[in-house]
C-alpha cells in the first residue's frame, strides 16, 4: 500500500472518530436538599425521597426533624438534637428495618442506590453531607455513633467507575454536625451511585445513615 494511499484511508479514519463524538451537553449544577417534602412523622417517615433535580432517590427514606420536646437531664427546657444537618428539616437516610419498604438492600450491610432521570444523559457527583446514629424507634431522639460508609458510581453502561470510602467519628452523643465527603473526579459520567454502611459503632443493621445536601452536575 502506497503511503498516499495510507495516508487518505487515516484521514478519512479520523474523520469518522471525530464525528463519532458526541456534540458537548448542557450542564447545571444541583444541590439535593430533600426539604422540599413534608413529613408527618418526626424521625423516620417510611417515605421514600422519590426525584430531586432529576435525581431518583426512591431507595432513601425522609428524615425529618428530631423530637423537639425532649430535654437534657437535669435542664428542663434544654432542647437537644443528634445530627445536626447542612439544611433543615429534612435528611435522606438508609435504615435496615425500612430498607423493605423503599427496595433498598435488606442485609447485614444496609444500602441505598441513586439512579438518574431518563431526562438526563449521566451526571456527576461532586459531594454530600453525611452522618450516623443509633437506629432507633420514632419518635426518640437519635444518639450520634460512628460508622464506615463506602460510595461507588456506575456510569451508563454499567461500569464501576467510582469507588470511596469515608467514616464518621462524633466526639459527643448529639448536636453533632454531618461531615462533608469530598468524591473523587471519577465520580463523573454516572448512571447512579451507592452508599452503604460498611462498619462502625453498631452492627450496620442498627445504625442509621443520614446524608444532605447532596451536589451534582447534570448533563444533557
Amino acid at each position: 500500500m502506497s503511503t498516499f494511499t495510507k495516508l487518505i484511508m487515516g484521514s478519512m479514519a479520523l474523520a469518522t472518530s471525530i464525528s463519532a463524538i458526541p456534540s458537548p451537553a448542557h450542564s447545571g449544577s444541583y444541590t439535593d436538599t430533600f426539604d422540599n417534602v413534608t413529613v408527618a412523622s418526626n424521625v423516620a417517615s417510611f417515605q421514600p425521597v422519590g426525584f430531586q433535580n432529576n435525581l431518583n432517590y426512591t431507595q432513601w427514606q425522609i428524615i425529618g426533624p428530631t423530637t423537639s420536646g425532649f430535654s437534657v437531664p437535669s435542664v428542663p427546657g434544654v432542647n437537644v438534637h443528634g445530627l445536626i444537618k447542612p439544611s433543615k428539616p429534612n435528611s435522606a437516610g438508609v435504615l435496615e428495618r425500612m430498607s423493605a419498604v423503599t427496595g433498598g438492600s435488606v442485609s447485614i450491610n444496609p444500602s441505598a442506590t441513586t439512579f438518574k432521570s431518563p431526562s438526563i444523559r449521566f451526571f456527576t457527583l461532586s459531594s454530600f453531607y453525611f452522618g450516623c446514629g443509633a437506629d432507633l424507634q420514632e419518635g426518640y431522639v437519635v444518639p450520634t455513633a460512628s460508622c464506615d460508609i463506602a460510595v461507588t458510581g456506575y456510569d451508563v453502561n454499567g461500569n464501576m467507575v467510582g469507588e470511596a470510602s469515608y467514616s464518621f467519628a462524633p466526639g459527643e452523643l448529639f448536636e453533632v454536625p454531618m461531615v462533608k465527603a469530598v468524591l473523587p473526579e471519577t465520580f463523573m459520567g454516572l448512571k447512579s451511585f451507592t452508599i452503604g454502611i460498611s462498619g462502625g459503632e453498631f452492627t450496620p443493621a442498627l445504625t442509621t445513615l443520614q446524608i444532605d445536601n447532596v451536589t451534582h452536575t447534570n448533563y444533557w
